[in-house]
């Protein structure tokens, strides 16, 4: 074998393996969020103890977890936790449903293009939003896709992409906007999640 077809497949192997490599920092890069917070990561890397205990909320009956806010961002930590471990991260982008309808699909396609081989699961659609679980009066709408890096959100991580049209009645009473919602959940918080309600909820 010429030097030369050797050094083009040594080439080849490491151009695979830089290809493979950089696939897998990019798919953990979308586990963080833009305020660089990341899943897994213990909050106080991130926050003074002091500051994680005076803002933290319980949402959850169990109180397995609970959520801090910070730069428009809600954060999940494990509670009883003295590592406080970040189970999950949502962050939005404050726009219009009808903005978002058309900026979402330019996330998607971003997540596709980084990761290719990640499981995809769609719930409703631009066309036929649906009611969003976080309003009780079911007249918020919603759509988005959840992509799982395994199988289902049972076997790993998952990174959530929707948008939502909040009703005029909890834009009043919580002050909530519609927005392009992005959240990041590791496998513990899913299978709470699925625990509690039999299913991935929106």
């Amino acid at each position: 074998m010429s030097n030369l077809i050797k050094i083009k497949k040594i080439s080849f192997v490491v151009i695979c393996t830089l290809f493979i490599f950089s696939k897998i920092t990019f798919a953990d890069n979308l586990l963080i969020s833009a305020n660089g917070i990341k899943l897994g990561d213990s909050a106080l890397k991130y926050f003074d103890k002091n500051f994680i205990e005076s803002e933290k909320i319980f949402i959850y009956k169990s109180k397995d977890y609970f959520m801090i806010f910070v730069k428009e961002e809600q954060i999940l930590i494990r509670n009883n936790d003295p590592e406080y471990t970040i189970v999950s991260v949502d962050e939005g982008i404050l726009m219009s449903f009808e903005d978002c309808k058309k900026k979402i699909k330019l996330l998607d396609d971003y997540i596709l293009k980084i990761v290719p081989f990640v499981k995809k699961k769609e719930k409703g659609s631009a066309e036929n939003p649906i009611k969003s679980r976080s309003d009780p009066s079911g007249k918020s709408l919603m759509f988005g896709t959840d992509y799982y890096f395994n199988e289902s959100a049972e076997n790993g991580s998952m990174i959530r992409t929707n948008c939502t049209d909040w009703s005029a009645e909890i834009e009043n009473n919580r002050n909530w906007q519609d927005n392009l919602g992005k959240s990041i959940n590791s496998k513990e918080f899913n299978l709470f999640i699925i625990k509690l309600y039999g299913s991935e909820v929106f």
